[in-house]
């Protein structure tokens, strides 16, 4: 089990100390992908092409949860212009 600290700036851009307990973590060139022990995903690095999976390409310091309407992400894989998400219930994004 992997404990990772890191900060996240809340709606009023204050920051917010908070712990991942990381169960998987995926590593590239340009971002990084975290799975944690709950089923949920996060992302950060270059978003470029949108290689985040944050539906945007802006550039992330802090890991952002990475939205999928309640479902829970079971395993999780990375390449230099991807990343894989694979819920509980088999669906790939």
């Amino acid at each position: 089990m992997l404990l990772f600290l890191f900060a996240i700036n809340d709606v009023i851009k204050k920051s917010i100390l908070h712990t991942l307990h990381a169960l998987q973590v995926a590593m590239c060139k340009f971002h990084t992908v975290f799975l944690s022990q709950d089923g949920a995903a996060y992302s950060c690095g270059n978003g470029r092409g949108g290689r985040l999976g944050t539906g945007n390409e802006e550039l992330l310091i802090d890991p952002q949860l990475i939205n999928f309407s309640g479902s829970q992400i079971i395993d999780i894989a990375a390449a230099v212009d991807h990343t894989i998400f694979v819920s509980e219930e088999g669906h790939v994004s």
